[in-house]
């Protein structure tokens, strides 16, 4: 009798050993899914904000070609501000060169339809984003070659309006990765740097 009762404990222990292994392993594997996902809406981030960094430089370049390119069809004059924003067009794409923009272009994309939903238009927000940022990139990478007359509706948001919807879709971002945080707003670094910043380097 208490032979049987130790196997029956050692039965139960053993089972008990076994379905706690399991539960640890799904939670590792879940765990390690919701890390993953993490680093890849991180990544999505950081590419965000490589657009916003440089799209003010990319906006000023763009309509600078595009003038530049209307000012040559009635006249030769090559004239100081053409040259400026050539020396400028030159600067930047040895910055950035084609590779660099469309492999983050392409991640972007691919991140994006991988790990997130579409929720509230997320996903065609960001690759919305990406077709502008890469299609003005092209055009000042071709020296206006690309896209040369533009149709009357597209759509070329100036650096403000840019800045203030990839700060809608970083919150967006931030709330999928329910870390409880919300990102900076703009305005209130701006307030920041103005009234505070020096004063906190004093000490």
């Amino acid at each position: 009798m208490e032979a049987e009762s130790f196997k029956i404990i050692t039965m139960l222990i053993s089972l008990i050993a076994i379905t706690i292994s399991i539960i640890t392993i799904v939670m590792t594997r879940k765990n390690l899914k919701r890390q993953l996902r993490l680093a890849k809406l991180e990544e999505i981030l950081e590419i965000l904000q490589f657009i916003i960094g440089y799209y003010r430089i990319l906006f000023s370049l763009f309509h600078g070609i595009e003038k530049n390119l209307n000012s040559l069809e009635t006249s030769n004059e090559i004239t100081k501000e053409m040259r400026k924003t050539m020396k400028q067009q030159i600067h930047f794409i040895e910055i950035n060169n084609r590779e660099i923009v469309t492999s983050k272009i392409a991640r972007l994309k691919i991140l994006s339809n991988a790990y997130l939903t579409n929720s509230n238009n997320l996903k065609i927000k960001l690759h919305t984003i990406s077709d502008v940022f890469y299609n003005m990139y092209m055009y000042v990478h071709s020296n206006g070659g690309v896209m040369r007359k533009k149709e009357a509706n597209v759509i070329i948001p100036n650096p403000k309006e840019m800045s203030m919807l990839i700060e809608k879709i970083e919150e967006e971002i931030i709330i999928e990765m329910n870390l409880g945080y919300k990102p900076i707003d703009y305005d209130v670094q701006v307030d920041y740097y103005k009234n505070q910043f020096k004063r906190d380097l004093e000490g």
